[in-house]
């Protein structure tokens, strides 16, 4: 397990040197960019690695590398991540996908047109405080069953499965400053863009 974090941690690392430079994408598309990975989305995922390897100081240090000089900003609602063909300032690296080169989640996630393999349970819906805005990426079919609302695309397939976000560079610098005034501000600006209160001592 150590060999592999080390392994992944080294490539990452010299991605992130090699891509210095590179955009998110190209932007004369007609449709939805961030399709491309950059120094930005190799240090994200730098950052998840390092978190789970147990190395919470690099991480934190990584994830504020990105929130501090990525370029990249919280949206002002959840929701604008998952914005069919939309470019959210929030979205670090996204998958490609259209009409011509498909992705299922819709049709696995929805009842609505779908196949409804994979639904959120009423565990997960009662797991949120109430006015969390982030509840509305779960939604009730025409039948009142739950189900993800967060790519909803059933008939060609073009949602564009969000990879890497800057709320996770967020809560993985709240990771690594548990017991801080840091990682409460950080967990902070995610409730307050769901529309929760503050809350402080997090541990």
């Amino acid at each position: 397990i150590a060999d592999v974090y080390a392994f992944c941690i080294s490539e990452l690392t010299d991605a992130a040197t090699l891509l210095a430079g590179v955009d998110f994408g190209d932007a004369g598309r007609s449709d939805a960019d961030r399709f491309r990975a950059n120094e930005w989305g190799a240090k994200a995922l730098l950052a998840r690695v390092l978190l789970y390897s147990g190395d919470l100081a690099e991480a934190g240090a990584v994830a504020n590398d990105v929130i501090t000089n990525g370029g990249y900003a919280l949206t002002t609602a959840y929701a604008e991540n998952f914005v069919p063909n939309g470019n959210p300032s929030e979205v670090i690296f996204k998958l490609f996908a259209s009409a011509n080169d498909q992705n299922g989640l819709a049709f696995q996630f929805r009842k609505d047109g779908g196949r409804y393999e994979y639904a959120p349970g009423p565990q997960m819906a009662a797991a949120y405080e109430a006015g969390d805005d982030r509840m509305n990426v779960i939604g009730l079919s025409a039948d009142g069953s739950l189900q993800v609302e967060k790519y909803a695309d059933t008939g060609t397939g073009t949602d564009q499965p969000v990879i890497l976000r800057l709320a996770e560079m967020y809560l993985i610098r709240a990771e690594a400053n548990l017991g801080s005034a840091q990682a409460d501000n950080d967990l902070n600006e995610l409730r307050n863009r769901a529309g929760l209160a503050d809350i402080s001592g997090a541990t």
